[in-house]
C-alpha cells in the first residue's frame, strides 16, 4: 500500500509539525509512504530517514492508494493541502475541528463572503449573529465547526476526543468520524521527579498572548507564601514571544519563585519544562475543539495537568487531569484552589503523575500507534478501491471527471441561480468544469455571476456538456451548435419544468439530448412519459447565505410583528406563483386590527415594474390587508436575509418545478407553509411543514393576462393545482398564535434540507452520474434511470475520480 501523507514537518513551526514525524513513522512501519509538502518548503523540511519527500505540485510522484492529510488550524502551514483533500477523498486526520482561523485567512476575514459562506454551510443559525458579520469577535469557534466540508468529502475523519467525533458525526450525518490517539513524540519527556521537596508547577510561555499566563502567576502568587519552597517554571516555546513572557512574570511574579528558561531550542520548551516540574499547567485556549499535544505528552510522561474545562477534556481521568470552569469570575478563583491543592500534597501529585503515564503511555507508544492507523489507513485504501463500480474502476481512475457548464451566467432567473449553485457543488467536489456563456436573451447582471466562478476555464474543453439551458429555451439553441460538426459530446440536460405534460414543439428537444435531469421526481414523471432516455433526479443545492448585517428596520419592515413572507419573479408568470392567494388566505385569517400590528405580509417581487397590469393589481390587494410589496433586484445575499428575518415562509403556488423559495426558507429555519402539490413534495411533509390541501383546475386564459407570452408554456386547459386557502388561512393562524408549533417545524424543515439538499450531497450525486455515463460510454451497463429515494449512489463517499 502507498500512502501519501500531507502534513508540515520541521522546521516548519506548530504543533502538528513538531509531532508529525510520529504519524509518518507509525504508517512508514506497514506502508510505502511519501510526504507531501507545500511546493516551498519541499526542499527544506526533514522527514524520517528513508521517507521521500515532494511537492504538493508534483501530482505524478505523489500519486498513492490513499492520501493521509494531518490539517489543523494554521492556514499557513495547511493551507496547500485544502483543495487536494476535498478533489481527492482520503483520511482525514482533523486535529482542530473547528478551523475557524483556517477559514479566516482563507476567506477574507469575518467579513469576507467566503468565510461567510463557510459559515452559512456549517453552522446557519450563527452566521446571523453580528459578531460574524461584522467581524467582532462575539462569534464562538466552538459552535461553528468549520470543518463539515472537509469531513463530508473525506472517506474518513479521525479526531482525538469522543466529544468531536459524535459533534461532528452528528452534523454530518453519513460521514464516517472515528476517535483515535492523537500521535505525540513523547521519547522527549523526562523520568519522573523523585517524591521528595515542593511541589513545582510548570507552563509554556506561549500562553502570554491569550493573557493566561499572567493570570497563572498571579495566581501562583498568591498561594506562594503558605508553600515554602513551591516553584513555577516557565520556558519560551517561541523566540518570538520571550519578549512578552518575560514582562510578564517581571510584573507579575514573585521573583524568588519563578523561574524563566530562556533560550529553549524552537519547540523544545515543553521538554525544558517537564524535565523540572511535577504539575503541568496547560492554559492554552480549548475553546475550537482541538485537544492539545502538550496535555497528551505531559500525561505520558508522568505529569497530571491542569486545563481548562473543554468539551474535548471531559472524558478524560479526573485523577490527573483537573478541570477549571471557564465561566466568568469562576477561572480564576479556581485555578488558585487548585495549585493551593495541589501544593498541599506533594505525594499525592507525584501518585497522580505515575497513574497517568501508567495509563496514557501506552497508548501512545510508537507501535500502538501504527497498529491503530495503519488499521485505518487500510480501510480507507479499501473504501478508495470499492468507491465505483470494479467494471468502471479503472476508466475512472485514469481520468478525472470534467464537464463544459453551459447557461446563461449573468441571468437575473431563479433557474440560472440554481445552476450556479450547482456548478458550485461540482467543483467543491473535484469536477473540473469549464464555463461556456450562452445568452438567450434572458434579463442579466454581472454581479449574479460569482468571482469563483468566473475564474473557472472558458469555453467547451471537455467530452460532456452539461446544459443548464431549460426544456423551452433549448429551442433557441440551433444544431449546429450543440452538436458541433466534428466533436462528438455527450449532452446532459439539467431541467425544470411545472406541468404534467409537454408540449409538440417542446417534445423535439428530447431527442436533442443523451440524458436529462431535473431537481424532483415530479418532473422525472413528466419527461418519463416522453422518451426512454436517462432521466435523474438531482435536487437544487439550498445553501442560501443570508447578510447578517441587514435587519429588518433596513427594508423599512416593523420589528415587532410576526412577518408572513413570499417573494417571486413576475417573469415566472402571476398566474402560476399565484400571490393573490397568499393576500386572500392572509385576509382570511387575521382580523384588521391584528394586520395593523400583530402581523405583517410582505411580498417580495422582481421586473414587476414592467407589468404595469400586475403591479396594480398587487399594489391594490396589498394595499387592502396593510402589507408591503418591494420590487427590487436585491443581490442574492439580501434576498436571503428578508428570508431569514421573517417568521412564516408561505408559497400558494399552482405548479413548482423544485420549489427553491420554500426550501430556503426551511434552511433558515422557518416554518413554510405550501400548496401540497408538484416539486416542493420532494421535501414538505406534515412533520416538517404545512402542506395546504388543492384541487386539481384547468389553466384559464384570462389568468394569464399578466404575462402574455407564458400561455406558449402553460397552456389553457392543461391541469395544475388550485390551493384551498381556508386551509392556508388556518395554518397561518395556527403558526402566529404557536411560537412553539414555529420553531418545532422550523428546525424540522432545517434538518431535511441540511441533509438532502447540502452541496456536497448534490456534488457528490452529480458527481456520481457524469461518472457513471463516462464508464458507460466503454462499459456496456443498465443502470437505473435514478437512483431510489434513500439509495446511495455508486459512487458514495464521492470517490469516483
Amino acid at each position: 500500500m502507498r500512502v501519501a501523507i500531507w502534513t508540515p514537518l520541521p522546521p516548519q513551526w506548530g504543533e502538528v509539525a513538531r509531532h508529525a514525524s510520529v504519524l509518518v513513522r507509525a504508517l512508514a512501519s506497514g506502508a510505502d509512504v511519501v510526504v507531501v509538502a507545500a511546493d516551498d518548503v519541499a526542499a527544506s523540511v526533514a522527514a524520517p530517514d528513508g521517507v521521500p519527500v515532494v511537492a504538493a505540485s508534483d501530482e505524478a510522484a505523489h500519486e498513492a492508494d490513499l492520501d493521509v492529510y494531518q490539517m489543523a488550524n494554521d492556514a499557513l502551514l495547511h493551507g496547500y493541502m485544502h483543495s487536494s483533500a476535498l478533489r481527492r477523498p482520503g483520511m482525514l486526520i482533523l486535529n482542530d475541528p473547528a478551523l475557524v482561523d483556517f477559514y479566516l485567512r482563507i476567506g477574507g476575514g469575518p467579513t469576507g463572503a467566503v468565510f461567510r459562506s463557510e459559515v452559512a454551510f456549517n453552522c446557519p443559525e450563527a452566521a446571523a449573529g453580528p459578531g460574524v458579520a461584522a467581524g467582532q469577535p462575539g462569534f464562538d469557534a466552538l459552535s461553528l465547526l468549520l470543518s463539515r466540508r472537509l469531513v463530508e468529502a473525506s472517506l474518513m475523519t479521525v479526531v482525538h476526543s469522543s466529544w468531536a467525533a459524535t459533534e461532528l458525526a452528528r452534523r454530518s450525518p453519513g460521514a464516517d468520524v472515528v476517535r483515535a490517539p492523537r500521535p505525540i513524540e513523547i521519547d522527549a519527556a523526562s523520568e519522573p521527579r523523585p517524591d521528595a521537596g515542593a511541589v513545582v508547577f510548570g507552563a509554556v510561555g506561549g500562553l502570554a498572548e491569550s493573557r493566561r499566563l499572567a493570570q497563572l502567576v498571579a495566581a501562583f502568587g498568591e498561594i506562594r507564601g503558605e508553600f515554602a519552597g513551591a516553584r513555577l517554571v516557565i520556558a519560551v516555546d517561541d523566540p518570538r514571544r520571550e519578549e512578552a513572557v518575560s514582562a510578564v512574570v517581571t510584573d507579575a511574579g514573585p521573583p524568588d519563585a519563578v523561574t524563566l528558561l530562556h533560550g529553549s531550542p524552537a519547540g523544545r520548551g515543553l521538554a525544558a519544562v517537564l524535565a523540572r516540574c511535577d504539575v503541568l499547567v496547560d492554559l492554552t485556549s480549548p475553546t475550537t475543539g482541538a485537544t492539545s499535544s502538550a496535555l497528551l505528552v505531559a500525561l505520558s510522561a508522568g505529569r497530571p495537568v491542569v486545563v481548562d474545562e473543554a468539551p474535548q477534556y471531559r472524558e478524560l481521568d479526573g485523577r490527573f487531569c483537573w478541570l477549571l470552569p471557564t465561566e466568568a469570575g469562576r477561572g480564576e478563583a479556581a485555578l488558585r484552589a487548585t495549585l493551593r491543592l495541589a501544593a498541599s500534597d506533594p505525594t499525592a501529585v507525584r501518585a497522580a503523575g505515575r497513574l497517568a503515564a501508567e495509563l496514557v503511555a501506552p497508548i501512545e507508544a510508537p507501535e500502538a500507534l501504527a497498529e491503530t492507523y495503519l488499521a485505518l489507513a487500510r480501510a480507507c485504501a479499501a473504501r478508495r478501491q470499492g468507491a465505483i463500480p470494479s467494471a468502471a474502476r479503472d476508466l475512472a481512475s485514469r481520468r478525472r471527471v470534467a464537464v463544459n457548464a453551459i447557461g446563461s451566467w449573468e441571468a437575473t432567473t431563479g433557474l440560472t441561480e440554481a445552476a450556479r449553485r450547482a456548478v458550485g457543488a461540482l467543483v467543491d467536489v473535484g469536477v473540473d468544469v469549464a464555463m461556456e456563456d450562452y445568452d438567450y436573451g434572458a434579463p442579466l447582471e454581472p454581479r449574479r455571476f460569482p468571482a469563483r466562478l468566473r475564474a473557472l476555464p472558458k469555453g467547451r474543453l471537455y467530452d460532456v456538456d452539461l446544459c443548464f439551458l431549460n426544456v423551452n429555451e433549448l429551442t433557441l439553441v440551433p444544431d449546429e451548435y450543440l452538436h458541433e460538426p466534428g466533436r462528438r459530446r455527450r449532452v446532459v440536460a439539467y431541467w425544470h419544468w411545472e406541468q404534467v405534460s409537454l408540449p409538440e414543439e417542446m417534445r423535439a428537444q428530447l431527442d436533442r439530448v443523451d440524458e436529462i435531469w431535473v431537481s424532483s421526481e415530479f418532473i422525472a414523471e413528466t419527461f418519463r412519459h416522453y422518451t426512454t432516455k436517462p432521466v435523474a433526479v438531482v435536487p437544487c443545492v439550498v445553501e442560501p447565505v443570508a447578510n447578517s448585517a441587514l435587519r429588518r428596520a433596513d427594508f423599512g419592515l416593523p420589528e415587532s410583528s410576526c412577518l408572513f413572507f413570499f417573494h417571486f419573479d413576475v417573469n415566472s408568470t402571476v398566474a402560476r406563483k399565484n400571490p393573490h392567494g397568499v393576500i386572500e388566505a392572509y385576509r382570511r385569517a387575521f382580523t384588521p386590527a391584528e394586520r395593523d400590528g400583530s402581523v405583517h405580509l410582505v411580498l417580495k417581487t422582481i421586473n414587476l415594474a414592467s407589468h404595469a397590469e400586475a403591479a396594480a393589481m398587487l399594489g391594490e390587494a396589498m394595499a387592502s390587508v396593510g402589507g408591503t410589496v418591494l420590487d427590487a433586484d436585491l443581490p442574492t445575499e439580501d434576498v436571503a436575509a428578508l428570508t431569514a428575518l421573517s417568521d412564516v415562509y408561505v408559497s400558494l403556488h399552482r405548479a413548482e418545478g423544485f420549489g427553491l423559495g420554500l426550501a430556503e426558507a426551511m434552511y433558515f429555519g422557518k416554518p413554510v407553509i405550501g400548496t401540497a402539490y408538484s416539486g416542493n413534495m420532494d421535501f414538505m411533509t406534515i412533520e416538517n411543514s404545512c402542506p395546504i390541501g388543492y384541487r386539481m383546475a384547468q389553466i384559464d386564459l384570462g389568468e394569464l393576462r399578466f404575462n402574455r407570452w407564458s400561455e406558449k408554456v402553460y397552456r389553457p386547459g392543461e391541469w395544475w393545482a388550485e390551493p384551498d386557502l381556508d386551509d392556508a388561512a388556518r395554518r397561518m393562524r395556527a403558526l402566529f398564535e404557536d411560537r412553539g408549533l414555529r420553531e418545532r417545524l422550523g428546525q424540522a424543515g432545517a434538518r431535511t434540507i441540511r441533509e438532502r439538499c447540502n452541496g456536497r450531497v448534490v456534488g457528490c450525486r452529480m458527481r456520481a452520474l457524469l461518472a457513471r455515463g463516462a464508464a458507460a460510454a466503454v462499459v456496456p451497463s443498465s443502470p437505473p434511470a435514478s437512483w431510489p429515494a434513500g439509495s446511495r449512489s455508486p459512487a458514495e463517499g464521492c470517490s469516483a475520480s
